[in-house]
């Protein structure tokens, strides 16, 4: 008995063997399948948005619901919040066959409101980064303002992003200096008309990650960003991130 019983056992064992090759020869994979959005802030509790209500909802209510993602951009006409969302969870697949579910897919994205004259909400959205600066552009009075450059505006803590071949990304941190006829990075003057474009990127950092994209090659290779170049990758803060926004505006436009 014994015996057979061993047999019986090496015999199951052959039988998974076949099933196995056909598995590796299908192959496994995720496949991103939508599901029911859910909203956190960063410290994965659930944001609720379903109290604003256009017309109603005031800013003290905003302000006190949503203290948990608020950026600090601390303006009167509108509201910027940074929640964690998930649309997608992956489906462990085999082939065509859906195995079990595995996690879901998370990112961070922005929650703009604006207000009335009187501080109730006007209007809300949630977009990714990468439709952000639009979505800016429409609840921000003063994003055609024109700034106070009489004396420079130094922004600290601003972390550029260095790519090099075979090395995973590190980043560097500085300041950028924003002044009447240029910009300064690492002590690198560019001249605003030198100035061509400032584009987010897609991603799940906390901090938004953009692009600033020049007329011309500037030389950076003594600096840690090592290399002449035609654009810079940073991340910073949202109200660092307003101002550079309108910085920008403000030189596109020709103005001073």
């Amino acid at each position: 008995m014994k015996r057979y019983a061993k047999l019986r056992a090496r015999q199951r064992v052959l039988a998974y063997i076949p099933l196995c090759a056909c598995l590796a020869l299908v192959g496994c994979f995720p496949l991103p399948v939508r599901f029911p959005t859910r909203t956190t802030d960063a410290t994965s509790q659930k944001i609720d948005l379903t109290f604003l209500k256009v017309g109603s909802t005031t800013r003290e209510e905003v302000s006190q619901k949503l203290a948990s993602i608020d950026t600090g951009v601390n303006q009167k006409e509108f509201f910027w919040g940074r929640p964690r969302v998930s649309k997608y969870r992956e489906i462990l697949m085999v082939g065509y066959v859906p195995i079990g579910p595995m996690d879901r897919m998370w990112g961070v994205e922005n929650l703009l409101v604006s207000y009335d004259a009187n501080g109730v909400v006007k209007t809300f959205a949630v977009v990714g980064d990468s439709h952000l600066l639009h979505e800016l552009d429409s609840v921000d009075s003063a994003a055609t303002a024109v700034l106070d450059l009489s004396s420079p505006v130094t922004l600290d803590s601003v972390s550029y992003w260095v790519h090099e071949k075979h090395r995973p990304a590190s980043s560097a941190s500085g300041s950028l200096v924003l002044g009447a006829e240029s910009l300064e990075f690492f002590g690198v003057r560019v001249p605003r008309n030198e100035l061509r474009s400032i584009a987010l990127q897609k991603g799940d950092d906390p901090y938004p990650r953009l692009k600033i994209r020049f007329a011309k090659l500037f030389d950076f290779s003594e600096t840690p960003l090592q290399e002449r170049r035609d654009k810079l990758e940073l991340s910073l803060d949202p109200p660092k991130l307003l101002l550079l926004h309108r910085y920008m505006n403000q030189a596109k436009a020709g103005t001073q």
